[in-house]
Formats: C-alpha cells, sequence, structure tokens
C-alpha cells in the first residue's frame, strides 16, 4: 500500500507540475511511445522498464535519463488509469476552446448497405443535449482522437461496434468500419447561439475523410491517413 500510494502522489506531483504538453514534447525527443498497440505482446513491451533502443542512443546525458524516468513513469499511469476508468484530465488549465471534434463511425455491409453511427457525446441536435448516467461511456469517448499513439482505444471502440452491429436490417453481416472525424465550432460572442449550432448541426463546420479502417473478420485495424500529435 505504501508503495502505491507513494507511486501515485508522485504520478499527481509530476502531473500537476509539468503538464501533458511538455511530457508529449519529451516523449518525442526521446522516442518514447505514450500508449501502447493494440495486441498483448505491444502492452507488455509497453511496460517494459528499460528504454528501447532507439530511445536508449538519445540517452547521453543525466537530465536525458531524468526525462526518460519521468515520461515513463507519467505516460504508465495515465494509461492505466484510462484502463481502470479514472483517466485524469485537464479541462480546468486547458484554456476557453473554439471548437470540438468528435469521431464517427461508418458501419459497411456485405450487401453494401452503410450505416453511421455517432457517439453519445455528438448528439443529433445540439440544441438539444442532455445524457444521464454515461459518465463511463463519454470518459471513454473522450479518449477516440485522430493522434499518434491513440490506436489501441480505436481498436477497442471498433471492437466493440463490430459485436453491438454484427449485421443490418437485412441480415447482412458487418465487415468493415471506418472512423472519421467532425469538427463543430462554438458560437462566436455577439451571435444567437441557438441558431448558430442549429446551422452547426445541419452542416459542421468540417467533416474529416476516413482517417481510420477496421475489417471485421481480422480484427485488425491501420491509419488511412497520417494521425496528427
Amino acid at each position: 500500500m505504501r508503495l502505491f500510494l507513494g507511486v501515485m502522489v508522485f504520478g499527481m506531483i509530476v502531473r500537476c507540475c509539468l503538464g501533458p504538453k511538455l511530457i508529449t514534447l519529451w516523449a518525442d525527443e526521446l522516442n518514447v511511445a505514450e500508449r501502447p498497440g493494440g495486441t498483448p505482446e505491444e502492452v507488455a513491451t509497453f511496460f517494459r522498464p528499460w528504454p528501447e533502443a532507439a530511445t536508449r542512443e538519445r540517452l547521453t546525458d543525466g537530465p536525458g535519463c531524468g526525462r526518460f524516468v519521468i515520461v515513463w513513469v507519467y505516460t504508465r499511469l495515465e494509461y492505466l488509469g484510462v484502463v481502470v476508468g479514472f483517466p485524469q484530465g485537464w479541462p480546468m488549465f486547458s484554456g476557453a476552446h473554439t471548437s470540438s471534434r468528435v469521431c464517427r463511425a461508418r458501419l459497411l455491409y456485405a450487401d453494401g448497405r452503410a450505416e453511421v453511427v455517432r457517439l453519445r457525446s455528438d448528439p443529433e441536435d445540439l440544441t438539444r443535449y442532455s445524457r444521464w448516467n454515461f459518465d463511463k461511456v463519454q470518459n471513454y469517448e473522450v479518449e477516440l482522437k485522430e493522434k499518434k499513439g491513440y490506436t489501441a482505444e480505436l481498436l477497442g471502440y471498433c471492437n466493440m461496434l463490430s459485436h453491438r452491429h454484427a449485421t443490418n436490417e437485412a441480415g447482412s453481416a458487418l465487415k468493415t468500419i471506418r472512423l472519421f472525424w467532425v469538427r463543430h465550432d462554438f458560437p462566436p460572442p455577439g451571435a444567437d447561439a441557438r441558431e448558430w449550432l442549429r446551422e452547426q448541426t445541419r452542416r459542421p463546420a468540417c467533416i474529416g475523410r476516413d482517417a481510420f479502417t477496421y475489417d471485421v473478420t481480422t480484427r485488425h485495424g491501420r491509419w488511412l491517413a497520417v494521425p496528427k500529435r
């Protein structure tokens, strides 16, 4: 228990003092993965406490080794928090946003039909949004990002969709899942918020191209476009 509490307190101090942007910068410099892949082997490799060969080449001094330790502990604690359902977010310190991006799934069936599935955090009417008792669902939805290092989350989400939507109304089997992102802009100062949101409901500010594909038969996924950092 003392060890557990010590690690948790250390992680809280590191997160409060450094923040995710600096950790991402150090992770890029040292070539340290912030999230594991989707296979058990990749997860096991992710938790190995010694650096990979490409990282060892960049650990040329004491400060570099110290940054590696901090990045390794920070990212592993963050991942474990997501796994157990207690992720730590930064909404209080992230500043005012002007837009929001959400993931949508395009389901492609064997008979050629297609369906689009929205997240619970992506309502069909932006002027009427109410979601109760879905805190855990919305927590994992937040992790569906078009960003390097989040492949495991996308694979898990696609796997869930493949079970919930295995066939369409005609009984045809689900073959492929394509993920794409939609951006909604928030009403600017002075605008009629309700009319602005109605227009965003009808025509979002941006609908991205398909960025991730998942084969239901093989349960393998891959990026179609280069994910953003």
